[in-house]
């Protein structure tokens, strides 16, 4: 729902998000170790930024992505403009990262 009233939201994920709001950020030199340092106080979002700022060292995700893009980008949908194409490839590319979020913070990221 674009208009009216927001849905209800748990405390648990909406006192997360307070706080995260509320946390300083200054002279962070090395992300992971601050998230893992911050699981404790909030352990949705730094799980979430753990597997957002973690970097698999291997090749299969660049296949991977060569791989999807080929099924985006078919004999059908031959005409697509270069950002569409772009725009297509980051959807199915971050679906997990959706999924995650949907997951985790169902009502306040994505209300019904």
């Amino acid at each position: 729902m674009v208009f009216g009233t927001p849905p209800a939201v748990d405390s648990e994920s909406n006192n997360e998000v307070e706080l995260y709001n509320r946390v300083k950020f200054q002279d962070v030199k090395n992300l992971i170790v601050w998230w893992e340092g911050k699981k404790s106080i909030l352990p949705k979002i730094s799980e979430l930024a753990l597997s957002l700022h973690t970097i698999t060292p291997n090749a299969v995700n660049c296949e991977a992505f060569f791989s999807h893009a080929s099924d985006v980008l078919d004999v059908k949908r031959a005409n697509l403009s270069d950002d569409t194409f772009r725009m297509l490839c980051f959807i199915k590319e971050n679906k997990r990262v959706i999924d995650k979020l949907k997951h985790m913070f169902p009502k306040i990221i994505f209300p019904e």
